[in-house]
């Protein structure tokens, strides 16, 4: 018999609320390699589990998680920082792994990185988690550090205490259908293949855009802003699949290196690139109100390598803007026959991520009884519509692959400190700064003109 014991720490947060636990509450129904499943939440109040899951329910867990999750879930009060309190946590556990052959165990640490420490410690203290037991492991939720000198200290101090197959860094973003079939789409087919380089693509944009601001996170993202939040992980992590070349093979060792390799061959350029604040930021919930943090990036890159040598690539994210989406578009080049139509566009490619799955070739073709006008057509491929039951949740494929100790998804120590080092370029040359218009759209107005 076999046992799984999911520890959740930062278990009244946003994170845990909104995304972790209705993963947790698919998993439970679907997943089949354990006979008994246990989840863990960790938190300083002091809640009954009933408490827990009320106060939960309350704050936008819907009923029908809160059913399946009520015969799996148990609330532990410590305090996080404090290992004399983690004695309640240990007893726990060995109530829970009474009586099991095997057991796994994943600590999911939603909190800062400035927490990621002493948790570690106290867990390692414990002895709830020991170095080289590759059942125990310890999952880090994103930014993986303030600064990169802080990602360093906090990366040295876990390889005293964990091996690398032990320590999961997360970003969510890798766990989304379409990432997980971009290489598939590039080095399956040549028809992308072949034209995935500088002598057809004219220019590449990778954007993840949001219609919220901070929400309630104000103290949390005053500290972080948009470079950590999004650009050091989701946006550098797409990047880095967009331009790598082809690895040696779909272990995650070698899919790893290709992303190191590819991070180190790109260059920021500063003066084709802009941060920006929406306004009203400085007066929201937790923000300081002299806050200098960005809430939007637009950053230019080029790619040192032979095949994407002189193509733009356009890294866009923001908060408070137009609307809700993620995709990597390539733009293809015209070829010199377009001048043929006078309304000739040139092809593209679209990989969205949100807020569907799906994959879009944007061609021309002649108007009907008319020689030379051309109508734009999408040939368009929809995961999500075609495949509707079989679409998951990141989270829920995160948990899926930690529960399985497989790491392909998440990103090793060699990734988090190349994008660092792009991120401390980024902040040592820094760009022009804006203020802009909530609603703001690259798809047209005043502001356009500035990006």
């Amino acid at each position: 018999m076999n046992k799984l014991i999911i520890t959740i720490f930062g278990s009244t947060g946003d994170l845990t609320i909104r995304k972790l636990l209705p993963a947790l509450s698919n998993v439970i129904n679907t997943q089949k390699d354990f006979t008994s499943l246990s989840i863990v939440a960790v938190g300083r109040r002091a809640f009954t589990s009933e408490d827990y899951l009320g106060f939960v329910e309350e704050n936008g867990v819907n009923h029908h998680d809160i059913d399946i999750l009520r015969p799996h879930l148990m609330y532990c009060k410590l305090d996080i920082v404090d290992g004399s309190t983690y004695g309640q946590l240990s007893d726990l556990h060995a109530a829970l792994m009474r009586g099991f052959t095997t057991v796994r165990k994943i600590f999911y640490l939603a909190v800062g990185p400035d927490l990621f420490i002493p948790i570690s410690e106290n867990l390692t203290a414990l002895n709830l988690i020991t170095k080289g037991d590759e059942n125990s492991i310890i999952a880090f939720e994103k930014p993986f550090g303030h600064t990169y000198e802080d990602a360093k200290l906090i990366n040295k101090f876990l390889e005293t205490k964990l091996t690398a197959r032990q320590i999961y860094r997360v970003d969510h973003y890798l766990g989304k259908a379409m990432i997980q079939k971009l290489l598939g789409l590039r080095f399956s087919n040549e028809m992308i293949h072949g034209l995935w380089q500088k002598d057809h693509i004219s220019e590449v944009k990778i954007v993840v855009t949001e219609e919220d601001g901070i929400l309630n996170r104000g103290a949390y993202y005053d500290e972080v802003g948009v470079l950590n939040d999004m650009i050091q992980s989701h946006l550098l992590q797409m990047f880095a699949l967009v331009i790598m070349d082809a690895p040696k093979s779909l272990r995650s060792y070698d899919v790893q290196q290709a992303k190191i390799a590819a991070l180190k061959q790109v260059e920021y350029v500063p003066s084709a690139s802009l941060l920006g604040q929406y306004k009203g930021y400085r007066e929201e919930k937790g923000v300081d109100p002299d806050s200098p943090i960005s809430t939007l990036a637009f950053l230019t890159f080029k790619v040192h390598n032979p095949t994407f040598k002189d193509v733009p690539f356009y890294l866009f994210t923001g908060k408070k803007l137009a609307k809700k989406e993620a995709y990597i578009e390539i733009l293809f080049k015209t070829p010199p026959s377009a001048s043929l139509y006078p309304n000739a566009q040139p092809n593209s490619l679209r990989i969205e991520l949100a807020p569907f799955s799906r994959v879009t070739f944007g061609i021309s073709s002649n108007e009907e009884n008319n020689g030379d006008e051309l109508q734009h057509l999408a040939l368009e491929h929809c995961y999500d519509c075609e495949f509707p039951s079989a679409v998951k949740e990141a989270y829920e494929i995160l948990f899926n692959e930690m529960m399985a100790g497989r790491k392909t998804l998440f990103p090793s120590w060699e990734e988090i400190d190349t994008a660092w080092q792009i991120i401390t370029q980024i902040r040592a040359q820094k760009p022009r700064w804006i203020t802009y218009d909530q609603g703001f759209s690259l798809d047209g107005g005043k502001q356009n003109d500035e990006v």
